[in-house]
């Protein structure tokens, strides 16, 4: 059934938000913690402990406002993030652009 899978990922965001919010309140070094957010990844960042090279990076996002599991590797594996990061999300919709009548 639809709602029980969608019932089941949302659960499953819930649990990484905590883990992330566990994460990033006991200061957890640059090879620790994981970020699933927009707003963990801010406080990542402000944290100042990952190296900020100049340079740009665009990264695909399956979920709005969520930080794909490819961002988190770069950070906790390199330490480093480019300076200006894209989140990318591309929604689809079930609603023609041209009207029936044409």
């Amino acid at each position: 059934c639809h709602h029980r899978g969608r019932n089941h990922e949302l659960a499953n965001q819930a649990q990484e938000e905590e883990e992330e919010l566990t994460s990033l309140h006991s200061h957890i070094g640059p090879k620790g913690g994981h970020v699933c957010t927009v707003w963990g990844l801010q406080r990542r960042l402000a944290s100042r402990d990952l190296a900020r090279p100049l340079g740009t990076a665009v990264f695909m996002t399956p979920k709005e406002a969520r930080v794909p599991r490819s961002l988190n590797v770069l950070m906790n594996e390199l330490g480093s993030l480019p300076r200006t990061i894209v989140l990318l999300h591309i929604a689809y919709l079930d609603e023609p652009f041209v009207s029936e009548s044409e």
